[in-house]
């Protein structure tokens, strides 16, 4: 709850009635750019292999954990009510979890 209220502060501009400091208004738009530049990372793999329908030289084990990973950096996205992470790692699930889907459809 404490989080919840406490994003809700940042978002308006205020603390405890005092205005947030710049740099922390701006930690969303870093994240959203770190989350742009970092999940768009995964679209040529996501075109080349779809395209191709060649997965023999992914790593099954490295995107089972990735995959993994992701999700679970999703959930405390959810749980800290931080919207870029939560968009950001929702994406890279959904491009991930294609290249992992065809990885296991196509061996």
């Amino acid at each position: 709850m404490y989080l919840k209220s406490l994003s809700a502060a940042i978002q308006a501009g205020t603390f405890r009635g005092t205005v947030v400091p710049h740099n922390v208004l701006m930690a969303d738009w870093v994240g959203y750019a770190a989350a742009i530049l970092a999940t768009s990372s995964f679209l040529p793999q996501v075109i080349k292999t779809i395209r191709s329908g060649q997965t023999k030289d992914i790593s099954l084990s490295m995107y089972l954990l990735l995959c993994s990973g992701v999700a679970l950096w999703f959930v405390y996205g959810l749980l800290i009510h931080a919207t870029p992470v939560i968009v950001a790692n929702l994406v890279t699930l959904a491009l991930s979890g294609t290249i992992l889907f065809l990885k296991l459809k196509n061996g």
